[in-house]
């Protein structure tokens, strides 16, 4: 238990939160609603929460029902969920320097 513990408290604190999080904030407050830029942020955080509240389902049962619901769109328990699949990235190889440039 305290090594998941450990590792997961690793990476909320310093990965998410002292890494990401302070990347992102900026693009958060500042951009319009509908911008690409905001909109990919808050996907990219919707997809973190999918995973961790499903992960951690087993352990902070409670805790993990209560994030479930209060989760727009979710339904039932989150303990009867299936394990959460990252979708599929897109490959970027073949992307030339203007695509880049734009990304």
């Amino acid at each position: 238990f305290h090594q998941v513990y450990s590792q997961v408290h690793n990476f909320c604190s310093n990965e998410l939160g002292s890494f990401y999080l302070d990347i992102i904030k900026d693009r958060l407050y500042t951009m319009p609603a509908e911008s690409l830029g905001r909109r990919s942020a808050q996907t990219v955080m919707f997809h973190i929460l999918q995973a961790l509240v499903r992960w951690l389902a087993p352990i902070l049962s409670f805790t993990a029902e209560e994030i479930w619901q209060a989760i727009p769109g979710s339904s039932g328990s989150v303990l009867l969920e299936v394990w959460y699949e990252l979708p599929e990235v897109p490959d970027m190889q073949g992307l030339g320097d203007q695509e880049w440039q734009r990304l």
